[in-house]
This record gives structure tokens, sequence and C-alpha cells, in this order.
């Protein structure tokens, strides 16, 4: 797979050309009383952590998911909030519109709208802008995420906030698409449109891996295919087969030592065919040809007549 091909270039993003996906996670730090959003990652088709350790962000990469994060994703996003095509402009309006939707479908209590909305409000802290990654090889040495995002002409950004809320009994997910891409003021580390956002919050003590699942969620936006797909979704149940496809298309590793990274060889020509094969499907007149393909094998299983019985006639 080229350098370019691994590139989140989404051209159904919007009818003036070109848009590519910006993503970035931001994780809820410190006690209720101050807590505040994070950013820990981000991506342009690969991804980049920040170790607050060093002051730094690390070497761009490939995401590797747990399987166990995909699968937490799916389940919550089919009981969660979904909200597409909200024509809100400003966060705050966005949030009170979410927050308001988690009550009406009883995913949090009425009377935590005011300390969920708070928490959603809280101020984001980014990375100091002039860091560099911590080290560079030869293959990945020209790329850099914010590089690659201020050189791009059109960009639309993907929010992924997760984090342990203690006051909510049970974990909350809500995805939401705007109907235009927007700049949210003090939203993100820079001024770009954001057309998704995605929240995961609830208590600690939980099943899910709230950090996990945030990295799973935004190396799906920074997907090529599945940002396209939830552009164009209608339904919760789109969304959800959206994130089934993607699974579809990815390799688990067993739980087994690796003893030398030629082990791993086989794995890129495996991979590749995955991929060759999803872009495949993913091509808009592909899936025309197999929407009419299907709609013929409707039409024709409904105009067979229906299989005629014969009473068998009793002797007088």
């Amino acid at each position: 797979m080229s350098f370019d091909t691994a590139l989140n270039v989404n051209t159904n993003a919007n009818t003036g050309g070109v848009c590519q996906a910006y993503v970035e996670l931001n994780e809820l730090m410190g006690t209720q009383g101050q807590a505040a959003w994070q950013e820990t990652a981000r991506w342009v088709g690969h991804e980049e952590n920040y170790d607050p350790e060093a002051g730094r962000w690390g070497q761009s990469h490939v995401s590797y998911l747990t399987f166990k994060s995909l699968v937490q994703l799916r389940r919550t996003l089919n009981t969660g909030v979904v909200l597409l095509d909200m024509k809100e402009k400003t966060l705050a309006s966005i949030m009170e519109k979410l927050v308001d939707e988690m009550a009406n479908k009883k995913a949090i209590d009425p009377s935590n709208k005011d300390g969920v909305l708070n928490i959603l409000l809280q101020n984001r802290s980014s990375p100091p802008q002039d860091t560099q990654p911590l080290t560079v090889d030869n293959e990945m040495k020209s790329f850099s995420v914010a590089d690659r995002r201020d050189a791009s002409e059109n960009l639309e950004a993907s929010m992924v906030l997760v984090g342990a809320l203690d006051f909510l009994d049970r974990p909350v997910v809500a995805f939401v698409r705007l109907k235009e891409a927007e700049v949210l003021e003090a939203a993100l580390e820079a001024p770009v449109p954001v057309r998704f956002l995605f929240v995961l919050i609830g208590p600690t003590k939980s099943d899910i891996d709230y950090h996990e699942t945030g990295r799973a969620m935004a190396a799906l936006m920074a997907d090529r295919v599945f940002n396209q797909a939830v552009l164009q979704v209608q339904s919760e149940c789109e969304l959800t087969d959206a994130v089934a496809d993607f699974m579809d298309c990815s390799v688990v590793i067993p739980p087994t030592e690796i003893q030398s990274e030629a082990m791993l060889h086989s794995l890129i020509g495996f991979q590749r065919k995955l991929l060759q094969d999803r872009l495949r499907l993913s091509d808009p007149q592909t899936r025309l040809e197999r929407r009419r393909s299907s709609v013929r094998k409707v039409s024709i299983a409904s105009s067979v007549p229906p299989p005629r019985t014969f009473a068998r006639r009793m002797p007088a």
C-alpha cells in the first residue's frame, strides 16, 4: 500500500472538491471539579500520540486497535444517541441539543443534564504547536499529521471526546453529523471545520476502556471508506453497519508471541488484498451496480407466482 493510498482523501465531503479528514482525540483529565479535556492523539490517515512526559508528539504510525475496542464501539453505538445533519453552528448549541437528546432517550437522568453539559463545555487543552515527533525513520520522515493538516486546502474534522464521569450510572455514547462543517471556536488545536462529533462518557467502574474505544472511533473517522460511508448514512442501523464493514476488513493477530518482524511479512500481502477488495466495493459505481443487482433479484423474486397447491381428490 502506497503512502498516498493510506491517507484519508474523502471526495464526498463536499461538492467543492476533495476534502481530507482530520481527527482529534480528547480525553477527560482531572477530578470532576477540575476536569478539562486534553488532546492525546490526532490523525490524518496515520496516528500521532502526544507524550506528556517528553512534551512531544510521538512518531506517526498506522493505528493498531484491539478487537475488544471495536466490539465495544459497535455495541455502544447500537444503543447510543445518533443525530444526523444537525444545523447548529456553535459548540455550545451543539452540546445543548445533544444533552437534551440524551435525556429524551433516557441515556442519562434528566437531573444530570446540567452536569453533563458543563463537562462537555469544559476547556480544551492542546499540546504546544512547535513540538516535533520524537523520532522519524526513512519511511515516515516526510509525514507529519500537523504538516499534512496545515497543507490541505480542503479539510474537515472529527472531534472524539471520551472520559469517565462517576455521577453517571452507565456509559453513554453519542454521534453527531453536522449538516454543514463549521469552525467551532476553541474546539480544536487548529481552526478546521468540524463535521462529526463523537462522545463516550460513563462511570469509571465499567467494562468499557474509554481510551481504547475512543482511539478506535478516531481511527474509523480517519479511514477514507468509513468516513465516506458515515457522510451518507441515514439511520442508526446504517451507522453500525458501517462499523461492521470496517471490522470485516480488519485483521486480528492471535495473542501469541511474535518472535521477529519477519513473521509478519505475510500479513502485508493479506492485508493489501483485503484493502483492494474493500476499495473496489466502496467505489460509487460498484455500489450502484450491486444495488441495481439487488433490486433486480427482489423484483424477479416478487414476480414469481406462488407454487400451486393441488388438493387430493378423495374417492367418493
